[in-house]
């Protein structure tokens, strides 16, 4: 049953994008980040790849839109990042262990340097920020509600894919919690204002349930910057506070149990062996600088007992960190561009959003949803392997989009570009387009909204 109504959601999200990309790529991102199939037992049909091949087939058409993206930065960290990438698997100690990894991740890629050709107007954006934190959102809720119910639970595991382990799932988690946050903040249609705030109570009380003592810290991380750049600080950070303090009660002792352990890290075996995997990794990167040993962490796993040594040396697990992963990976170069793209997206937004606060507070609010989102999985990523995870990579390009949306707001000046036409004012996407594709009257003859053709072309722009 279950697979059958993921089916027809399917079915229904691929007959959408084939009229409008937009909502194919909607779509694809809900997908990715909730994992239906998962919940559905389907898991291994390929929803997801249909979903990609239909939406980049419908998004030729935005083709005409992608040359301003050739002035914008963040996209050129971004290819670079994947040329570089692509580089370290060609030339990895063994091809074959890269592909597995390296196919998902370049199609994710792929599908994502959608987000800045497609998403150019205020209104999109903020459909985009709704989709991504409530794909999150709904994830949390499932978990949050089921260890409320239960009177607390705690989940030892994650929820399968790129989610398989209860530190994967608490950090995803809360690189979604500015996004709730905001979303609570900035919409004015109060049912949508309360299923973002019901998203955020149980998403807190499932980080709680999940005992990970890196997206606990995360998550603290996350909720004094939220506080610090409020208007009310100290009102926010009681709020979220409170909000965050049942799912916690809950399940209090093993939490504090678990949070005590980082008293005393040279005694707990998880943290000294992570200690020993950092640094096997940095001697590996010293050995292979320029590439790496292959995307994926399959060629590091081959090879980091004879860096290891003593008990760990038998041991084939990640690095627990996704810069020191990345580094013995694909080596420096990537792992500069790559700190390049999240910490660049970090510090500009928080920068651009300082400077809209007051003439656009919604954009201003978004771009800020963005930077606290990246900077919590920025700090949360210290402890985990997150390289191929997708939900950073969906924020970082939606620095770049706000980046392109951002020069008329700021210049005061009016394009005809409908790409930077969407930073001037509130208009519905729609509106927007309608204005910007209006053909103008022919000189001396018939006006040219009444030549042949005329409204299938427009009709055909509006989709876009």
């Amino acid at each position: 049953m279950r697979d059958a109504v993921l089916m027809v959601i399917v079915a229904i999200i691929t007959l959408m994008a084939v009229f409008s990309p937009r909502y194919g790529l909607f779509g694809y991102l809900w997908f990715s980040l909730f994992r239906p199939d998962i919940f559905a037992y389907s898991a291994g049909r390929p929803y997801s790849m249909v979903l990609a091949v239909v939406t980049t087939a419908s998004a030729l058409r935005a083709v005409p839109y992608a040359m301003p993206l050739m002035r914008n930065p963040f996209m050129w960290i971004f290819l670079g990042f994947q040329a570089w990438t692509g580089l370290s698997v060609l030339t990895a100690l063994n091809k074959e262990l890269c592909f597995p990894q390296y196919t998902y991740f370049i199609t994710f890629s792929a599908v994502i340097l959608l987000i800045p050709l497609i998403v150019r107007t205020k209104s999109d954006l903020r459909l985009l920020l709704l989709v991504l934190g409530g794909s999150i959102g709904l994830l949390g809720a499932k978990l949050g509600v089921y260890g409320i119910l239960a009177g607390g639970a705690t989940f030892v595991q994650g929820t399968g894919g790129l989610l398989n382990d209860n530190n994967l799932l608490a950090l995803a988690i809360v690189t979604g919690v500015p996004l709730m946050w905001y979303a609570v903040r900035l919409t004015s249609f109060l049912p949508l204002k309360c299923m973002y705030g019901f998203f955020l109570f149980t998403s807190l009380a499932a980080i709680a349930m999940c005992h990970s003592r890196g997206g606990i810290l995360s998550l603290a991380i996350v909720m004094v910057l939220i506080a610090w750049h409020s208007k009310q600080r100290v009102l926010a950070f009681v709020v979220i506070s409170l909000l965050a303090l049942p799912g916690a009660w809950l399940v209090r002792d093993t939490l504090v149990s678990r949070m005590a352990t980082l008293s005393n890290i040279e005694e707990d075996q998880s943290s000294t062996g992570r200690l020993a995997f950092w640094k096997a990794s940095f001697k590996i990167s010293q050995h292979y600088p320029l590439f790496g040993v292959g995307f994926g962490g399959d060629n590091y796993r081959e090879i980091a007992g004879e860096y290891l040594g003593g008990e760990y040396a038998n041991s084939k697990l990640a690095v627990h960190n996704t810069y020191l992963q990345m580094l013995a990976d694909s080596g420096y170069p990537t792992t500069i561009l790559y700190c390049a793209l999240l910490f660049g997206s970090i510090f500009w937004l928080r920068s651009y959003s300082r400077r809209l606060r007051e003439r656009d507070p919604e954009t201003a609010g978004w771009s800020e949803a963005v930077w606290i989102s990246l900077a919590g999985y920025a700090f949360g990523s210290i402890f985990l392997t997150r390289v191929s995870y997708d939900f950073p990579y969906m924020l970082m390009l939606t620095a770049a989009t706000i980046y392109q949306m951002r020069e008329p707001a700021e210049l005061g000046t009016r394009s005809l570009q409908p790409a930077s036409l969407a930073g001037l004012d509130g208009l519905d996407s729609a509106a927007q387009d309608v204005r910007s594709s209006t053909p103008a009257p022919a000189l001396g003859g018939e006006p040219a909204w009444k030549r042949p053709g005329a409204g299938r072309k427009l009709r055909s722009r509006q989709r876009v």
